[in-house]
């Protein structure tokens, strides 16, 4: 899609009648199929078109924007869109990622916002915006599930060529999963999407936030494969976890732990179908080098499951599988 300044000013007379856009440039996307763009005025403003899907009214990037911001957590501001073409200006938070920068002094920032969704009162939110379809949306067995499936398509089938997989222990995780409390998650809550803006962390692709297991989003950046963390970080932030997770819900400390490391087995073993599925459908091959990072993870999840005494001695040739996995994978993708 080619656009020119002319067709933003044109489309949007009131933010940009006297400070025109003169320039216009392509962003580097995410996995999705949104489009961003770069907009300049004369006076040197700059501004993020997002161009997706038609809609009309407000959009679930409307809602989730609105209803994380009422919880307390820093998103980008929405400044004028046209829903019968799918566009929307949003405030430029700049090109700073966390992605390779998280560290001791900043982690307590990242943190954060995933402090606050655990603090959030749900009912109070569905009372000011009871038509946000996020309150429709869980991480229920159905999907935690179907993500399991969507893994064995596009990796074991797809990408590795093995067949008749059997998903027993991963079926039966996610039903344990699904029991378990649910509060407000972002759903991908890695350091690509979360933006370093004036000394400040900024969320960003919050538009599938639903309910699920308290400890998703936590396992989603603890565990990220984009961007290992130390270990001495990673255990003060499973310990600040294991503590909101107490205070807040009222879970023992074992089954905290239970649902944080069974919920990283399914997160990463969802992230490793994710990846696959980037090479099979869209033939990007960029994502492939994280598949090994997100099976070791993966792999340490399940160990630290099972000392705690919670796999079920029929599932423990599960890490052999995950250890053949990652060695087939290392044959096939430079790492």
């Amino acid at each position: 899609m080619t656009l020119a300044p002319c067709d933003i000013n044109d489309e949007f007379p009131a933010l940009f009648s006297i400070d025109k856009v003169s320039a216009v440039k392509a962003m580097t996307g995410d996995a999705s199929s949104r489009k961003y763009y770069r907009l300049s005025t004369l006076s040197g403003q700059r501004f993020v078109m997002q161009v997706a899907e038609a809609f009309s009214g407000k959009n679930s990037f409307s809602y989730g924007r609105e209803i994380f911001s009422l919880a307390g957590v820093l998103v980008p501001e929405i400044m004028a869109c046209s829903p019968g073409k799918g566009w929307m200006i949003l405030e430029d938070l700049g090109d700073v990622c966390y992605q390779g920068k998280l560290d001791s002094k900043n982690l307590s920032s990242v943190l954060a916002p995933l402090e606050s969704l655990f603090e959030a009162n749900l009912d109070e939110l569905k009372l000011k915006l009871p038509e946000a379809p996020q309150w429709g949306w869980f991480f229920d067995f159905e999907k935690l599930f179907n993500e399991m499936l969507f893994f064995k398509k596009h990796f074991l089938e797809g990408f590795l060529s093995l067949k008749n997989v059997d998903l027993g222990f991963l079926e039966n995780l996610c039903r344990q999963l699904d029991t378990s409390p649910k509060i407000l998650c972002h759903r991908d809550y890695h350091t690509r999407n979360l933006m370093e803006h004036e000394g400040k962390c900024y969320v960003i692709d919050f538009q599938d936030a639903r309910l699920g297991p308290a400890s998703y989003d936590w396992v989603s950046i603890l565990l990220d494969p984009y961007s290992p963390l130390p270990l001495g970080l990673r255990d003060e932030g499973l310990s600040q976890f294991l503590q909101l997770h107490k205070n807040l819900l009222n879970v023992t400390h074992q089954n905290s732990l239970k649902e944080f490391w069974s919920c990283g087995i399914q997160r990463m073993i969802k992230a490793v179908g994710s990846y696959a599925s980037f090479k099979n459908l869209q033939g990007r091959d960029e994502y492939l080098t994280y598949i090994v990072p997100a099976l070791t993870h993966g792999a340490e999840a399940f160990v630290k499951l099972k000392e705690l005494g919670f796999v079920d001695s029929k599932y423990f040739d599960f890490e052999r599988s995950i250890e053949s996995w990652m060695t087939e994978v290392k044959k096939r993708v430079k790492l």
